[in-house]
């Protein structure tokens, strides 16, 4: 666990990432995070807490780029 997975400043519910990032739609945040276990890296962005889900601003831009360990060699099935 680094540091950017620690702060909690990072982590926002999808309704907050879809109202920040405009190019993101609600219902394409949440099919994403639905098959989350199917693209290496998105499940380490995305923590359930209570009855919400939270992702990672820094992880999930890692993940938008590539550079999670998890997509280094992973291969899509």
């Amino acid at each position: 666990m680094n540091q950017s997975e620690l702060d909690l400043n990072q982590w926002v519910t999808i309704q907050e990432l879809a109202k920040r990032y405009r190019q993101f739609s609600l219902s394409q945040l949440k099919h994403l995070i639905w098959k989350r276990r199917e693209h290496h890296g998105l499940a380490r962005c995305y923590r359930i807490i209570g009855k919400k889900g939270y992702i990672n601003l820094n992880l999930f831009t890692m993940w938008m780029n590539g550079e999670l360990p998890e997509q280094n060699g992973a291969t899509d099935k």
